[in-house]
């Protein structure tokens, strides 16, 4: 059995985005062949990301979509139809709220691999000057039981990231009086420094 070394959830390595766009064939490959259930994820410096989840043949791959994204960031309606027209199937609240395309064998990986390379340098725009962005990935492991398959380990996830969010948020709020307190749903910054 074939075991990818990973980098652990919390701690991701720094990656050109370029680099990380040509080796997604690789990628992917060692996810498919790895065992253990796995999840990779690319943050890029817009707060956006895709994601991979691979066990077995399996392969999910996951763009963001606008239901985890605010104004500034959201994807414009033509990102979303150029998403839709490439094949990705739309995100839902009560299903994947993310945009996703599936894999169920090897010879798939060609194809998703170009599907988010597409993804990622056009639709989402980080490939304008590829050899200057960066990106984090992350590459994990997902303990789960025997009994509970990869879609099911999918769906605790987002509830327990959904849980993570919500207490985070109750931390920063804490933090303001209720006079300092953005109602626009932004936090202070040097754009935004009430």
């Amino acid at each position: 059995m074939t075991y990818m070394q990973l980098t652990g959830e919390s701690d991701p390595t720094d990656v050109a985005v370029s680099s990380f766009v040509a080796n997604l064939p690789e990628l992917l490959g060692a996810m498919r062949r790895d065992p253990r259930c796995l999840v990779a994820i690319c943050d890029f410096t817009d707060f956006r990301y895709v994601q991979f989840w691979a066990e077995g043949d399996v392969i999910i791959a996951e763009c963001i979509s606008n239901l985890n994204l605010t104004d500034e960031m959201a994807l414009t309606p033509d990102q979303e139809a150029q998403l839709e027209s490439s094949g990705w199937a739309a995100p839902s609240r009560d299903g994947s709220p993310n945009w996703s395309q599936r894999i169920c064998d090897v010879s798939g990986i060609g194809e998703l691999s170009r599907a988010v390379a597409h993804v990622v340098t056009d639709i989402l725009g980080q490939g304008s000057t590829p050899d200057g962005v960066m990106a984090e990935l992350r590459t994990f492991e997902v303990r789960r039981s025997p009994s509970k398959d990869m879609e099911a380990a999918r769906h605790d996830s987002r509830r327990n990231r959904e849980q993570l969010d919500a207490a985070a948020w109750e931390s920063i709020v804490e933090q303001f009086d209720d006079e300092d307190f953005p109602t626009d749903g932004t936090l202070p910054g040097e754009d935004n420094p009430q």
